[in-house]
């Protein structure tokens, strides 16, 4: 998992957890996408018989990797060495790296459909620029949590999720501490589909967890450090993430 400084969790470490242990997928933009107005950024420079501007991909600096997808970045020496040589930023080339050499890494193998296609698992308020906007103290919220996890829609299901891994989880809380015997009963749990859960292969769903989409966030950015204090606030609220013990 890669992230920035800027970046906060939208939800509880259980959840967060027990999530990217359900996904079979990085998450990440690897696919082949619908334009190809980034093809501009390719330097003829990278080719190579292995590599070539059909395997061009963009995605968000920041994404999760499977294991797989992890253990081929360390791996590969090739295709890094091509970008380290040759993708830059100067005059007109606009070559980032850490937009483009994962993903093109991932699909120069073969392996796009090993990646959701999305590449979202952070939160951003692009505002139709290039640089996500900024978010100050004074726009830090319980209703900007809410809007970065997605609660709105109907695949960002965040109250079943939460309350599936607090049944899974049962003896600890959202910050890992144990619960007292009062609390190990959710009473609430969601009624779990057994055919659903029998017709999965991952060890995570067939034990009752029901996880979020790819489309729905985990972490949120781009918090300025002046916004530490509300962000907590609104974190640990049980009308925001609900990441404090008492929720």
């Amino acid at each position: 998992m890669l992230l920035s400084e800027s970046c906060v969790p939208l939800h509880g470490p259980d959840v967060v957890y027990l999530q990217l242990m359900s996904e079979t997928k990085s998450r990440l933009q690897a696919c082949i996408p619908d334009n190809t107005r980034h093809n501009k950024r390719w330097q003829a420079l990278i080719t190579t018989p292995h590599l070539s501007v059909r395997h061009f991909r963009k995605s968000s600096q920041w994404k999760v990797l499977s294991r797989s997808h992890a253990e081929l970045v360390v791996a590969d020496r090739h295709v890094k060495e091509m970008f380290r040589r040759h993708c830059y930023i100067f005059n007109s080339t606009q070559c980032f790296v850490d937009e483009h050499y994962i993903p093109t890494l991932i699909s120069s193998y073969g392996l796009d459909n090993e990646t959701d296609c999305i590449g979202r698992p952070t939160y951003a308020d692009m505002y139709g620029g290039q640089h996500p906007r900024r978010i100050l103290p004074k726009q830090v919220n319980t209703t900007l949590v809410k809007k970065m996890q997605g609660a709105s829609e109907s695949f960002c299901d965040v109250p079943r999720a939460r309350v599936s891994a607090l049944k899974l989880l049962t003896g600890l809380n959202t910050t890992g501490c144990a619960r007292g015997p009062e609390e190990a009963v959710i009473a609430d749990a969601p009624q779990l589909n057994q055919r659903e859960m029998e017709q999965s292969d991952n060890w995570v769903v067939q034990r009752g967890y029901r996880p979020l989409s790819y489309r729905c966030p985990l972490f949120g950015r781009k918090f300025v450090p002046q916004a530490l204090k509300a962000t907590l606030r609104a974190l640990l609220s049980c009308q925001g993430a609900a990441l404090g013990s008492w929720c």
